[in-house]
């Protein structure tokens, strides 16, 4: 799997948070889409997600969706 030369710079696992890139999967082909294959190359992130608002940053900047950073965080007690 991590035979293709960009994909080597990535570790085989990660312990921590991590984003799948359509970019880094899409290197293996149809079939790291699979639903048996769960998208199988990953990227660390540098820091973890420690709140909502660190992963709308990282929503936002993974995806170039400007303005994704500034949504407002759910309200969790109408979710219990």
């Amino acid at each position: 799997m991590r035979q293709h030369p960009t994909l080597r710079r990535l570790p085989a696992q990660i312990d921590g948070d991590h984003v799948h890139r359509f970019t880094d999967n899409a290197r293996l082909g149809v079939e790291a889409f699979a639903p048996y294959a769960n998208l199988p190359v990953a990227a660390p992130l540098p820091n973890d997600l420690g709140s909502f608002r660190d992963f709308l940053r990282t929503v936002a900047a993974e995806f170039n969706i400007d303005g994704a950073d500034k949504l407002q965080a759910p309200d969790w007690r109408v979710m219990l």
